[in-house]
């Protein structure tokens, strides 16, 4: 589904950056909170990984304590399992990420959710990543079925960036790595003296 956020959504008509401060960050937690709860319980349980005997035969392991079991699982089944267990525990990252930002808006860190258009004026693609920038640096790629994408474009919360625009470079790719990028992010959440060292 695709609709247009308007002129004031997209930046390189006269719009400025909206970076997230902690009240538009209480907006975007209420979203999150609604997606998480929708999830469910058994969305984020913890899920075993299927093992593998020498013989091929596939197995996998649920419950705990007396009602364990273990039962004998089909090759399409171990990667449903493994899908569910992926699916677990980025949606576990995606809510921690989340909720960073609290700490990193008060250490004033500039945090900012972002869509790239092909060009000016292209709608907004709900259905499309969003790229979650701190200290302009592209952090984290949010996916659609984390985050509902058109409830935080209707909370005005996002921020439409042409591609090969100034802007869309000064958030893009800065040529780090993940391990880099993990250190920006513990460093930063103790703030300025913490990144001079």
């Amino acid at each position: 589904m695709k609709q247009s956020l308007g002129a004031e959504g997209n930046i390189g008509q006269g719009e400025k950056m909206k970076y997230l401060t902690l009240e538009t960050l209480s907006a975007l937690f209420t979203i999150v909170k609604e997606e998480i709860a929708k999830k469910g319980v058994g969305f984020y349980s913890w899920v075993n990984a299927p093992q593998v005997a020498e013989d091929g035969t596939i197995t996998h392991s649920s419950g705990w304590g007396e009602s364990a079991k273990i039962e004998k699982i089909s090759v399409q089944k171990s990667f449903e399992v493994y899908e569910s267990k992926l699916n677990g525990a980025y949606g576990e990252r995606f809510a921690i990420t989340m909720a960073l930002l609290a700490g990193l808006i008060r250490q004033g860190k500039k945090i900012a959710l972002l869509q790239l258009q092909k060009e000016e004026g292209t709608p907004f693609d709900a259905s499309g990543w969003v790229v979650l920038s701190i200290e302009k640096h592209p952090a984290f790629h949010l996916a659609p079925w984390d985050l509902p994408m058109q409830k935080v474009a209707d909370a005005g919360l996002l921020n439409l960036i042409v591609e090969n625009s100034p802007e869309a470079a000064e958030h893009g790719y800065k040529g780090t790595n993940k391990v880099q990028e993990l250190s920006m992010l513990l460093d930063w959440s103790l703030g300025e003296e913490n990144e001079k060292n």
